[in-house]
């Protein structure tokens, strides 16, 4: 009777709508999915079942490849590819996040010195970083050594931070990522608008890249809703600021439509490219004309690419100057005022 009552308290977690809940039989059925789930992702684990997908992005002007996501995927043995939303939330709940993590890391870096030993250019890729990562291992030490074990350059492997990992603010975890990022690796703040820990973040590092999700202005359809101007209000915050920013989950021709709208340059999703394994990668990047290996670029350094504004986008003033130029001197002198330049 008591377990049972535990395993349905156990379903209330995180849910604020429901007060109480009641057992019933197909909570026992979920338990031992779970607990089979885990057994097997044990024996992945083993079994090194457990690799990569990377998942490009792009310049949406010139659909080029600038850089990459890797992301976990799991080859079981008998199933095939097992999605990511049943075998992730087993990892969190049994802690083996960590495992899996760093596992991850090291192929992904191995990959890019294989590439590097062989001649081939290589494109920064990011790789996900958790709470758990950060309070339970040296995560700067490991990183740097798998460099260079693997004679990677640092610029090479982007860490990527979730609002799930400095969500609560905590000074100890901003003070972790500020070492990691002071020690080579480019920062991501992954999710940036999602609440008043993406500033804090801000005030604390500085980022080479910040991420905005799409998702979260879509309606059940997909379509785009007057949220939208959620992603016009975060594209003129990064502007100012001269950070570069990365629209993730563009699915459709709407999405992308909007993103031009907004001036945003940088995209991910399905639109563009799905997650793909390294082989299908190389393909498509063997074509030097599908990337870009210039990399990510910011706002100021787009704005100083181009020596003349097309007429169409030219405002002068009185004085008869070009009013984007001046734009352009107002975000200069905002970042001397925050202290990023």
């Amino acid at each position: 009777m008591y377990d049972r009552a535990l395993l349905a308290l156990d379903g209330l977690r995180g849910n604020l709508k429901e007060r109480s809940v009641h057992y019933n039989s197909e909570m026992d059925k979920k338990l031992d999915a779970e607990v089979k789930l885990l057994r097997d992702v044990r024996r992945g684990i083993d079994s090194d079942e457990f690799t990569f997908f990377i998942q490009p992005r792009c310049d949406i002007n010139t659909g080029k490849i600038i850089s990459g996501e890797a992301l976990v995927r799991w080859n079981h043995r008998e199933r095939g590819f097992v999605s990511p939303g049943e075998f992730i939330p087993v990892l969190e709940k049994s802690g083996l996040t960590l495992i899996v993590d760093q596992l991850i890391w090291e192929k992904v870096i191995a990959w890019q010195g294989k590439r590097i030993k062989d001649g081939d250019e290589c494109i920064p890729v990011s790789i996900n970083l958790t709470r758990a990562d950060l309070f339970s291992i040296d995560v700067k030490k490991t990183l740097k050594d798998l460099c260079e074990k693997y004679k990677v350059p640092r610029r090479l492997i982007m860490i990527e931070i979730s609002d799930k990992t400095y969500n609560d603010v905590d000074k100890e975890i901003l003070a972790m990522i500020k070492e990691i990022s002071d020690a080579g690796f480019p920062l991501i703040i992954d999710g940036f608008g999602s609440g008043y820990s993406s500033m804090i973040m801000l005030q604390a590092v500085q980022p080479e890249v910040i991420t905005f999700n799409m998702k979260v202005l879509n309606d059940e359809e997909g379509h785009i809703t007057k949220a939208a101007v959620i992603l016009h209000t975060v594209a003129n915050c990064v502007q100012v600021m001269d950070i570069p920013l990365i629209v993730k989950m563009v699915e459709t021709d709407e999405h992308e439509q909007y993103l031009k709208k907004f001036g945003c340059r940088y995209a991910q999703g399905y639109h563009y490219y799905k997650p793909m394994d390294v082989s299908s990668l190389e393909k498509i990047i063997k074509v030097r004309e599908n990337v870009d290996y210039s990399g990510i670029k910011g706002w100021l350094e787009e704005a100083n690419e181009e020596p003349e504004e097309p007429e169409t986008s030219v405002i002068e003033n009185s004085k008869g100057k070009n009013f984007f130029r001046e734009i352009v001197d107002i975000r200069r002198q905002v970042r001397r005022k925050v202290g990023a330049e």
